[in-house]
Order: structure tokens, then C-alpha cells, then sequence
């Protein structure tokens, strides 16, 4: 991915018969710059992975340590912290303007039904950053 590869252009190469494989995908997903804020960050590389998953589900928990980062820089330290405050996000990006949103309806739907299964792929997520970073 260069440098400026807009969202869009991320989604487009996830989409099943885009000829991108799953690890360019993941190599895009790693480098995308949501935000240099930590809530925004987290809030949109979430809305993005979501997206990504509707397509290819098999990409979540490859996807989710990129998504956990800013999450973990903002104190989030368990799994059940992270489904709550994305859920905060969730609710608070639907009353923004449709085009400054980051969830689309079928990523908000994906979250809903699905994160919850990766409950113990987010905490060792979790874990292995805090030993990481010796909290």
C-alpha cells in the first residue's frame, strides 16, 4: 500500500475476487493511518476491520492487533472494556454525518453479531501488549 491509499481503495482490495490476497490485505490494513488520535484511531480502524470481515471473516484476528493498539494506549486493558467502549463508539458514530461515519451499517451489523466470539483473541491481544510494554 502507498502512501495515502485512501479507505476505499482498502476496502476495494478486500472484496472477494479483487485478486488481492489476504496478507496484501493485511499489509494494508497494518499501514492504513486512521488517525493520529488514539479514540479516532481505534474508532475507525474498528469500523474498518468490520467492514474487511463481511468479506473476508477469516482476516479478524490478524486485523484485531492493529485495532487493539490505540485501544490499549487509552487504558482499555480486558476484552469485555474493549466490546463496551466500542460499543460507546458505535453509538456515537451513527449520530455523526453519514459521510464522517466509520462504521457502515454491515460493519456495525458485523460487530454486533460477531465480536463477541473473539472475546479471548482480543485478551490475548490485550496481554501480550501489556507485557510488551511492561504494564
Amino acid at each position: 500500500m502507498t502512501i495515502g491509499t485512501s479507505r476505499r481503495e482498502l476496502l476495494a482490495h478486500a472484496t472477494i475476487g479483487s485478486g488481492f490476497t489476504d496478507d496484501v490485505v493485511v499489509n494494508e490494513f497494518e499501514s492504513y493511518q486512521a488517525s493520529y488520535n488514539a479514540e479516532a484511531a481505534f474508532c475507525g480502524l474498528l469500523g474498518l476491520a468490520c467492514e474487511i470481515a463481511i468479506q473476508r471473516p477469516q482476516l479478524v484476528e490478524k486485523l484485531l492487533p492493529t485495532v487493539i493498539d490505540p485501544a490499549y494506549a487509552m487504558g482499555v486493558d480486558s476484552a469485555e472494556e474493549f466490546i463496551e467502549y466500542a460499543k460507546v463508539l458505535i453509538e456515537h458514530d451513527v449520530l455523526k454525518d453519514p459521510k464522517h461515519r466509520q462504521f457502515s451499517q454491515g460493519g456495525t451489523d458485523y460487530f454486533h453479531r460477531f465480536m463477541s466470539g473473539h472475546l479471548a483473541a482480543i485478551q490475548r491481544i490485550l496481554n501480550k501488549l501489556s507485557a510488551l510494554r511492561g504494564a
